[in-house]
């Protein structure tokens, strides 16, 4: 039987990590091991986590001494665990009693990259919010098939629902790609990384997805909010538009595909990025990318006085 980690990244969040990990230790197949990586939280986040892994021998804790951001702390789990199947679960979520053992049960198919359930959503007191659009999902055989269903739709589809994200992965096949990037979005790229590598097979059982005031989403409202949240040491303007672009590109050249699957894929990736108001923003993250190195620049620029001080 496959062995099973899953990462839980955390930074303040005292209120829901309890609950989180008493799902995951509730779970008809338990995980073998479970990370809490806490980013430099500066609540009671730490001092629940190490009560947590005293009390239970599958829980380990990872704690950052400065905040490395989210992007950071989702992916340097990845360096504490060795197990086959590997899954993010997000402190603020929570799972199903019977996910994980549907999830696991997915992977006897050798060409399941992903197994995932489907969301719904929870509120702060845990009780029922409704559930997302669900995403329309053939997980067709061939790997650039499968990259046109991803871009076929902006609201029907994986890379608007993002539910793979939190999915179980095959470690192998996601070691082999960016994980999550610094950046906005970035998810929808390791989906389609992901995608290139195997199936994305659903499951019956939900995770719960909660739905609060403090939550990253509703906490970082725009794009220069979620470049801070995913990278605090990033500098200059947040270009979400243009990095997931070119993240993309570099994800079809990165992939295990033959020549034609490659032109295939870098085809309808290009049509892509040239519908609807794409290239309209993009021209305009080009513009605030000059302009903020123009005005860098300028700082920088040597004081003179334009003569020789003489009088």
């Amino acid at each position: 039987m496959d062995s099973v980690s899953i990462g839980v990244p955390v930074w303040n969040g005292e209120r829901y990590l309890e609950t989180c990990v008493a799902s995951l230790l509730d779970q008809t197949r338990p995980p073998d091991e479970i990370v809490i990586s806490d980013n430099a939280s500066t609540d009671g986040t730490g001092r629940i986590a190490a009560g947590l892994a005293a009390g239970e021998p599958s829980v380990r804790v990872v704690h950052h001494d400065v905040n490395i951001g989210a992007a950071g702390n989702f992916n340097t789990i990845l360096d504490h665990v060795e197990a086959d199947l590997f899954a993010w679960c997000p402190h603020d979520d929570v799972w199903s009693p019977g996910l994980l053992d549907q999830l696991a049960a997915a992977h006897h198919d050798t060409d399941v990259a992903v197994s995932y359930g489907n969301a719904r959503h929870i509120d702060e007191l845990g009780e029922d919010a409704g559930a997302p659009v669900a995403a329309i999902w053939t997980d067709a055989a061939d790997p650039v098939d499968r990259l046109a269903e991803l871009l076929a739709d902006p609201i029907h589809s994986h890379l608007h629902v993002c539910n793979p994200i939190l999915g179980l992965m095959r470690r192998t096949l996601l070691l082999e790609t960016g994980l999550i990037r610094p950046f906005g979005g970035s998810d929808k790229v390791l989906i389609v990384e992901m995608a290139f590598r195997g199936r994305l097979a659903p499951v019956q059982a939900p995770f719960l997805r909660r739905v609060h005031a403090s939550s990253s989403v509703r906490a970082n409202p725009d794009s220069e909010s979620r470049q801070r949240w995913f990278d605090p040491s990033a500098k200059g303007p947040a270009l979400p538009e243009s990095r997931l672009l070119g993240a993309l590109w570099t994800a079809v050249g990165d992939a295990p595909l033959d020549g034609r699957q490659t032109r295939r894929a870098r085809t309808l990736l290009a049509r892509w990025a040239a519908t609807g108001r794409r290239p309209l923003v993009v021209a305009g993250e080009a513009r605030r990318w000059a302009a903020w190195r123009l005005a860098t620049a300028s700082r920088r620029r040597p004081f003179s006085s334009g003569g020789d001080g003489a009088s």
